[in-house]
This record gives C-alpha cells, sequence and structure tokens, in this order.
C-alpha cells in the first residue's frame, strides 16, 4: 500500500512539475519581443510602379475617356529614342494656373479630356470659357491661360461631351452653329451608340492629310457611352475624311496655337492613333519656340 501511495504521489509531482515548466515558456513566448516587420508601401506604389521615367511614353498626352496604364506603344525602341519628346505637357485639370501665370515657362502644352455631361457647365456661346467653367477656373485664371496661349502655349483640345444614358439627352446643348471658341467657329460631331449594344468603332480610312501626316493612313474612335458630342475648332485642316469634315485642325491664337482633333484610339497597333500624336508633339518642337522658364 505504501508503494502505491508513493508512486502516486510522484506521479502528480512530474504532472505538475511539466505543467508549471509549460506554464513559464508560454510566459515566457508571450512577453518576447515580437519580430514582426510592417513595410509602409502606399497603395499607389503598388498599382504604379515607382520609376517611370525610362517608359517612352511618360509624359506623353494619350487623350481618353478608357486609358489603359499598360500600354507601352507599339512600336520598336529604336522609334522611341529617336521620337522622344521633350516638351512639357500636362492635363488642363492638372494645372496650377497661379504658378503657370508667373512661370509661363513651365509648361509647353496644356490639354483637355471629354467631359461627363452633368460636369458641363454650359454658361456661355463660347466653348472656351464652357471648359474653363467645367474645370472650375475663375475669371481671373482663364485670362492667365489666355495669355499663356498668347504668349506661345499650345492648347490641344480633344474635347466633348459624352452621356452614359440616363442624363438629359445630348442634343440639349446648345447649337453648335452658334458656338464660337475665342472667336473662332465650333463645330460638332454627334455619335450615339445603337441599342443593346454597349460598344461602337468608327474607324476612319481614306484620309486627306497635309503633309505632314501622309503617314496617317487610318483612325479610330472607341465609342463606349450612349451619346458623345465632339467638338473641332475652326483652324487650318490637316486631316479631313473621305467626306472632307476636319478630324484635325491648327489655328493660331497670338503667338500660340489651338490644336483641335477627335479623342482617337492610341492603343490598337492597325490604326494611326499613337503615331499621330507623335507627329503632332514633333510638328510643335519644330515649329514653336520652347518656352523658357
Amino acid at each position: 500500500m505504501r508503494v502505491i501511495v508513493f508512486m502516486l504521489t510522484m506521479t502528480a509531482l512530474l504532472f505538475n512539475g511539466c505543467a508549471h515548466h509549460r506554464s513559464v515558456e508560454l510566459d515566457r513566448q508571450l512577453q518576447a519581443v515580437d519580430n514582426t516587420y510592417i513595410y509602409d508601401i502606399k497603395l499607389k506604389n503598388i498599382i504604379e510602379p515607382l520609376n517611370r521615367e525610362d517608359e517612352p511614353l511618360t509624359g506623353f498626352p494619350f487623350i481618353s475617356t478608357s486609358t489603359q496604364r499598360d500600354h507601352k506603344g507599339h512600336f520598336s525602341p529604336d522609334f522611341y529614342a529617336k521620337n522622344k519628346s521633350t516638351l512639357r505637357t500636362s492635363s488642363l485639370e492638372d494645372v496650377d494656373i497661379w504658378s503657370l501665370g508667373l512661370e509661363p515657362g513651365l509648361l509647353d502644352v496644356i490639354y483637355t479630356k471629354a467631359t461627363w455631361i452633368e460636369d458641363y457647365k454650359d454658361v456661355s456661346d463660347d466653348l472656351f470659357i464652357n471648359i474653363c467653367y467645367s474645370n472650375n477656373l475663375s475669371d481671373r485664371q482663364q485670362e492667365i491661360l489666355k495669355q499663356w496661349i498668347r504668349q506661345g502655349g499650345i492648347f490641344w483640345v480633344e474635347n466633348g461631351v459624352y452621356t452614359t444614358g440616363s442624363e438629359i439627352n445630348i442634343t440639349t446643348t446648345r447649337d453648335p452653329k452658334e458656338q464660337k471658341f475665342l472667336g473662332l467657329d465650333v463645330s460638332t460631331m454627334h455619335f450615339t451608340l445603337p441599342e443593346g449594344l454597349n460598344k461602337r468603332d468608327i474607324v476612319f480610312d481614306g484620309l486627306q492629310t497635309t503633309l505632314p501626316f501622309i503617314s496617317i493612313r487610318s483612325l479610330q474612335l472607341d465609342l463606349k457611352k450612349a451619346g458623345e458630342a465632339f467638338f473641332i475648332i475652326e483652324g487650318e485642316s490637316q486631316i479631313r475624311d473621305k467626306k472632307g469634315q476636319p478630324l484635325l485642325s491648327i489655328s493660331k491664337y497670338g503667338k500660340g496655337k489651338i490644336i483641335s482633333l477627335l479623342p482617337f484610339e492610341s492603343y490598337d497597333a492597325y490604326r494611326d492613333g499613337e503615331l499621330l500624336r507623335w507627329q503632332l508633339l514633333k510638328q510643335i518642337e519644330t515649329t514653336s519656340p520652347k518656352k523658357e522658364i
């Protein structure tokens, strides 16, 4: 009997000792310094590489309502090496107008994009004023922008309005015959999606071009909205469709220029939307004096 009691006592001591050891080990682990590493990575750096300086299309004015972030261009590296633009460009919505007034040489080209009809401010018969209002520019900022163009700036207009179908009818905008752009006439091209379709491609072949754009053979509009209306400003027509309708015009305003064209698709290797923009940039570089900061 004594032997049994002794064995039970030793077993209990061993069990309690093991339990105590595990408890001490657990406490030690809980008190240990946690070496978990937390990295501060901004979301935009995950979506977009930090260093894009070597990409051939950095700063390239792709004007589209459906831009493709991963587009690398469809020409060889040799093409981009020979045609790399040195122009300083920005969309109007990103421009600091006050800084531009103090330092006109900050930018060479400012471009505009099509606007959702609910954001389009139709306050004037002057398209320039409507574009400025739609970008929330004050009267003073509008004058700064005008002066920048007069001094040699390039205002690149691929502007228009679009509707997704549930808003007011796109045809309620002003009669295009009544519109002006800083005194220049404005024509409007209307496009709609047939019922049941969510995309429509319009191809312009048989183009009539001036010498600088003779290699432009085919352009395409990608229509993905219920209704779209694009503005073409009066000027020297550089490209016309087979019916003679201007698709690209350039007009002078003081020492500067107004470039007006439709927002042609830039990503299809079988169309010339990207090439057209490269040729426009090169023509600007060779015909317009570069602003000094």
